[in-house]
């Protein structure tokens, strides 16, 4: 099957690049026939057009990061309809993305992509390549239970539609995740979601200086004004397509088509 990775990037410390570079190495390695595409998002761009086997898009942005923002970006311009979206310091072990993406071609619309994440210790990180093999005894700061959309899912251009797209009115890090899983929950069917309870996605080590949002607690409160909403409630603010109340970020939303 033909897909594309998605992943976010932005520039910061040197642990920021070099992760990106070990997420591309590992990548290539292992989907060498995938489409990778990085949405970088900077108020001065550090990535060329082609990067290192990435396809590299930009938009000049000198405020808070927007997750949303690059991902829908991401989605609207992969070549593909079948998706992986991930941030660019996950490492993913193959046999979980092919799983996912057999999912999809049975004709499922969300696949999570393994259900635990390992937080490298920097030291393990540093000696970490794209030739290690996934090892759940590396020194690591914790184990993570992801949530069905947090770190990495599967997905199809039409599915992401259908829910109305990552809201870009959050801002910094935290809570567009969790918003976007209600409305998944809430709009699809659970035949057409797949869990996992496998391991196999390793975490790099980085500073966590993007814990340090000040926009966190509008976040939330974000979050938790949606969770108020039935379906009903929700297909209609959606099929309004505003982008005024879903926050767009100096990008038009595509027009909601069918269901896939």
């Amino acid at each position: 099957m033909s897909f594309t990775i998605v992943a976010p990037y932005r520039e910061g410390d040197s642990y920021r690049r070099r992760n990106l570079e070990r997420f591309l190495e590992w990548s290539k390695e292992r989907f060498p026939d995938a489409e990778i595409l990085i949405i970088e998002q900077s108020g001065s761009f550090a990535l060329p057009e082609q990067y290192k086997g990435a396809r590299v898009l930009r938009q000049q942005w000198d405020g808070l990061f927007n997750r949303s923002w690059a991902l829908n970006a991401g989605v609207r311009n992969a070549s593909h309809d079948h998706l992986i979206l991930t941030d660019s310091d996950l490492l993913i072990e193959k046999s979980l993305v092919d799983k996912a993406l057999a999912s999809l071609q049975e004709g499922g619309w969300y696949a999570q992509i393994g259900a635990y994440v390992f937080d490298l210790s920097r030291e393990a990180s540093d000696h970490f390549t794209s030739l290690s093999a996934y090892n759940e005894s590396l020194p690591s700061v914790g184990k993570r239970t992801l949530t069905f959309s947090s770190g990495a899912f599967a997905t199809t251009k039409q599915a992401v539609s259908f829910v109305g797209w990552m809201d870009e009115g959050f801002q910094g890090w935290g809570g567009e995740d969790e918003e976007f899983l209600y409305r998944v929950l809430l709009l699809v069917e659970g035949r057409k979601l797949a869990r996992c309870t496998a391991s196999g996605i390793t975490h790099l080590w980085h500073p966590l200086s993007v814990r340090n949002n000040p926009m966190h607690a509008a976040n939330v409160k974000r979050v938790w004004s949606r969770r108020r909403w039935s379906g009903a409630t929700m297909r209609a603010f959606l099929d309004r397509n505003d982008p005024a109340l879903l926050g767009s970020l100096q990008t038009p939303l595509l027009a909601f088509g069918d269901s896939p």
